[in-house]
């Protein structure tokens, strides 16, 4: 019996080897990256791949999105209609929201290998089907609501909260939990290491939501998944640390560089965990938060 086993583990070795040299087609041949000078869609996307090569993928399937190397994504994205002026307002949209924030250098540097285009972006684990405007992952950045009518709709107030979401996302998965391109300093954390997961309000608490002042603590916000507010069943809670740097990440892409000085110049807290991750940011990948607007 051990000898069965052995000779199977050395055919299974010796198959491993003897596939070391299959590769990957070019990425040419699954996507279409030629140019075409009267489509000012397909003429974006190939310029856009010769300078970052990156693919702004406009009709991404199953296979762009789900299978995520060692497990799948739990997303189901709906690509948007095939129409050529609504595929190029999505990528005026998206040069908006996400790719003008960063310098040529950086796009080249750090960039994913694809930006998927989606008029929807759903959870699909674990019984949830919220709705997102974005997804980071290992090889992708989606951005979700590229439909008829609704970029043209959108406030400028919505506008922001909508590139917080899309760029906190992909720092916090993408350049950090993905790529390890920039890892927080233990600092950010020991600024709130006393109220981490602490309950603020109780189920039979008198205190209202406006009371808790969570920026006093270090915080943007309390924890949306370990919290519930219903009349008369309220409990709230502080983030932890993953939530906790998530929220920061949104944050420091919605506030303008005044905002943020206001902020940091009333709360300490806010201010020692905003410096950490200024300065930290800067000295991994050459990008400084400072500098955000909008």
């Amino acid at each position: 019996m051990r000898r069965i086993v052995y000779l199977l583990m050395l055919l299974g070795m010796f198959s491993c080897y003897e596939e070391a040299d299959i590769h990957v087609d070019d990425l040419e041949a699954r996507y279409n990256l030629e140019d075409d000078p009267s489509d000012p869609v397909q003429h974006y996307i190939y310029e856009f791949y010769q300078q970052y090569r990156t693919i702004i993928l406009t009709n991404p399937t199953i296979y762009d999105y789900k299978f995520n190397f060692s497990q799948k994504n739990r997303i189901d994205i709906t690509a948007p209609e095939q129409d050529k002026d609504l595929l190029y307002e999505g990528i005026q949209f998206i040069e908006d929201v996400f790719i003008d924030i960063y310098t040529p250098e950086f796009r080249k540097r750090y960039f994913p290998m694809l930006i998927i285009m989606a008029d929807t972006i759903r959870d699909a684990g674990w019984g949830s089907t919220e709705q997102r405007n974005s997804v980071s992952s290992t090889n992708f950045v989606a951005i979700g609501n590229i439909r008829k009518g609704f970029v043209s709709s959108l406030t400028s107030d919505e506008i922001v909260k909508m590139r917080a979401d899309i760029n906190g996302s992909f720092w916090a998965d993408y350049m950090m939990k993905a790529k390890g391109w920039y890892t927080v300093d233990s600092a950010f954390y020991k600024v709130s290491a006393d109220d981490y997961g602490k309950v603020v309000i109780g189920m039979f608490d008198d205190t209202t939501l406006d009371e808790i002042d969570f920026y006093e603590m270090g915080f943007i916000s309390y924890d949306p998944e370990a919290s519930w507010i219903e009349p008369g069943f309220t409990q709230v809670q502080n983030p932890r640390e993953e939530t906790d740097l998530s929220q920061w990440m949104r944050f420091i892409f919605e506030k303008t560089p005044a905002e943020m000085e206001e902020i940091c110049a009333k709360y300490p807290k806010m201010k020692q965990k905003y410096e950490v991750l200024r300065e930290g940011i800067l000295a991994a990948c050459d990008f400084d938060i400072g500098k955000i607007g909008h």
